[in-house]
């Protein structure tokens, strides 16, 4: 389907006294549509106030305790926990509550959201990193660079479409080598840091071991030459993503551990999901790849200035978006893949809330981030900044939409 199009509202009913209790829905009837839009140039500037979305949440909760001249039909749980452990989802429960969110973020799916030089920055991509990197990491990494960033060149948006390979393709291998290719690999991790800042001393302290995993040397080269987008020309933000790297490494360390090792999520480690999803996120350099490159006045100084006092103050919202729409966009697939240990779920156990009403608080960070974001874009005085924001915010959503990787299409469509 070009656009998707649901007619349907929601009505939550408790099925169970426990804190993990299950919620069910049912249909009735009203519409949701998908084809609003934000206005754009020079509209942007003077209707701003039309992008601010409702904060109210669009499901009314019914408590068991309430009292109705006919009980509610009793309907399938959205998700529950098995006997086994394991969690089971009613996939049809979940497509209203995905519609209404992509729906309150003005996001639209059809013909008119085309990118035709997306083969141009693929083709490059592979020119670049063809002999080590799959199809698939390269065509996930050019529709990023290409989609979500449309409104920068080509040249940029290959360099971001290869961090973004180098990214996925380093996160895939966590959880897919098993065995002494795992163990290895991850030693690689842990000595990543070392061959990055000191190749002589690992050398020196692991004589014989040799290179680390192929992706990992590639993305050390990477970020030490003009093959990212930060070097040599802002050494700040070379520092910032070479940090982000690094704390993505630990991230995935960490998250292997847990596999190993769960840990019981409690009400008095409120911060320990989220700190940890910023860890392995990214979330950083993908936000400085939105205001990079925003303007130039002629002026050095007056550009740095206009960066850091008009657009840095987005960051930590722009953070926001990509750590919590990525939890939500990936929610499917990870719930399907049998996965537990996910932020939503962590999120649900501290909280005492059901996996629907966490997934719903993730999703209103990031309608309440977006909102922000459009009132600061505002604030600069810059239509351009203004259409970046809705560029990337319908960018970001295609790019998961569209991804068989996300498996979208089979509560979407």
């Amino acid at each position: 389907m070009d656009q998707y199009g649901l007619t349907a509202s929601m009505r939550c009913v408790s099925t169970s006294s426990s804190s993990w209790r299950a919620l069910a829905f049912q249909q009735q009837g009203a519409a949701i549509s998908l084809v609003s839009r934000l206005p754009f140039r020079s509209t942007l500037k003077h209707k701003a106030q039309a992008t601010s979305v409702s904060l109210s949440v669009s499901v009314r909760c019914q408590g068991g305790a309430a009292t109705s001249a006919k009980p509610a039909p009793v309907a399938r749980p959205v998700i529950k926990v098995d006997e086994g452990g394991g969690t089971v989802m009613n996939t049809n429960a979940l497509t209203p509550v995905y519609m209404d969110f992509l729906q309150r973020l003005s996001f639209v799916n059809s013909r008119e959201s085309s990118y035709p030089e997306q083969d141009t920055v693929t083709a490059r991509l592979t020119a670049i990193c063809g002999s080590y990197l799959p199809e698939r990491y390269i065509s996930l990494g050019a529709t990023m660079g290409h989609i979500v960033y449309s409104y920068h060149p080509v040249d940029l948006q290959v360099k971001i479409g290869h961090f973004t390979a180098l990214l996925l393709m380093v996160d895939d291998l966590a959880g897919s080598l098993t065995g002494a290719a795992l163990e290895r690999y991850l030693e690689d991790m842990c000595l990543f840091q070392m061959k990055f800042t000191n190749p002589e001393g690992y050398a020196t302290r692991y004589p014989g071991r040799g290179d680390l995993h192929e992706v990992l040397e590639k993305y050390i080269h990477y970020l030490k030459t003009d093959l990212n987008p930060f070097f040599p020309t802002d050494l700040r933000l070379q520092t910032l993503m070479i940090k982000s790297v690094l704390d993505f490494m630990e991230g995935n360390l960490q998250e292997q551990h847990y596999e190993e090792h769960p840990i019981e999520y409690t009400a008095d480690m409120p911060q320990l999901p989220r700190f940890l999803r910023y860890k392995s996120g990214m979330s950083e350099p993908y936000a400085h790849f939105c205001i990079m490159h925003t303007m130039s006045s002629g002026s050095a100084s007056q550009d740095q200035h206009f960066f850091y006092n008009s657009l840095y103050p987005m960051v930590p919202d722009l953070v926001d978006v990509f750590d919590f729409g990525n939890d939500v966009m990936s929610f499917y697939k990870e719930i399907q893949n049998g996965e537990d240990s996910i932020g939503i779920l962590n999120h649900g156990r501290i909280h005492n809330l059901s996996p629907l009403q966490s997934l719903r608080d993730s999703m209103e960070t990031v309608i309440h981030s977006r909102t922000r974001l459009m009132a600061l874009a505002d604030r600069t005085g810059s239509e351009e900044m203004m259409e970046r924001i809705v560029s990337l915010f319908q960018g970001y959503l295609i790019w998961h939409v569209r991804n068989k990787r996300y498996r979208l299409d089979e509560i979407l469509s």
